[in-house]
């Protein structure tokens, strides 16, 4: 009865993710981050002059220059080529096997796993998004809506 609860809240609470585990991965997660994709970005800084801002063309007015449809499609091809770049950057670091880790520190591929297994509800709120809580907040509804319905009949 009652013993069987406490050992259950004892393991739910070690399954709980803090906050001070969670800035622990994110500073390992940045590092490793900033070494997988040091040469796409190192590129991106290389060029003073690229322009990957989207916006709609314009015709420009006195004091500035507008934008032409050619010269946006053209940041849209720049863009895709540096997210590709940075897509591929970081799937060279992936494990396809978990026992060959290649570039991702084991730490942080242990803390994924976790991650995944935890219950979004142990999750620290403030690191959600705000569409991220609601949905949260509508599924656990939902599924103590079940929970009486289901009891009823």
């Amino acid at each position: 009865g009652a013993g069987g609860q406490e050992g259950k809240d004892a393991d739910e609470e070690e399954d709980a993710i803090d906050d001070k585990e969670i800035e622990t991965y994110v500073q390992i997660a940045q590092g490793w981050l900033r070494k997988a994709t040091k040469v796409v970005v190192g590129n991106i800084f290389l060029e003073p002059h690229l322009v990957l801002e989207l916006q709609k063309p314009s015709a420009g007015t006195f004091l500035s220059r507008g934008v032409t449809q050619e010269e946006l499609d053209m940041r849209v091809v720049k863009l895709s080529v540096r997210c590709t770049a940075l897509a591929d950057a970081l799937l060279a670091q992936m494990p396809v096997d978990p026992s060959q880790l290649q570039g991702m520190p084991r730490e942080l591929l242990t803390f994924y796993q976790r991650l995944i297994r935890t219950p979004a509800a142990d999750f620290p709120p403030r690191y959600l998004f705000k569409s991220e809580l609601l949905v949260l907040r509508w599924t656990t509804n939902m599924a103590v809506g079940d929970e009486i319905g289901g009891s009823g009949g």
